[in-house]
């Protein structure tokens, strides 16, 4: 269990796979926009849990915590 504070990683989906830019590549169109993002753990978590987190910046993100402790 990752602790609130914690420095963690989450990933989410941005844009599936439908809905990219027509005028992108076509091999970058069949794939989905992916995000993964890096800062504190807002509140206690397990690794899969929808969390939120705090950047270096300040940003606030959700997202699907896989990993805790990650490199910088």
């Amino acid at each position: 269990m990752a602790k609130k504070g914690q420095w963690v990683e989450i990933h989410d989906i941005v844009l599936e796979p439908d809905e990219r830019a027509p005028q992108a590549p076509e091999d970058t169109r069949k794939v989905p926009l992916e995000m993964f993002v890096k800062g504190f753990l807002m509140e206690d978590a397990d690794i899969g849990d929808t969390v939120e987190i705090k950047t270096l910046t300040g940003r606030k993100v959700k997202g699907e915590l896989i990993k805790d402790n990650p490199i910088y």
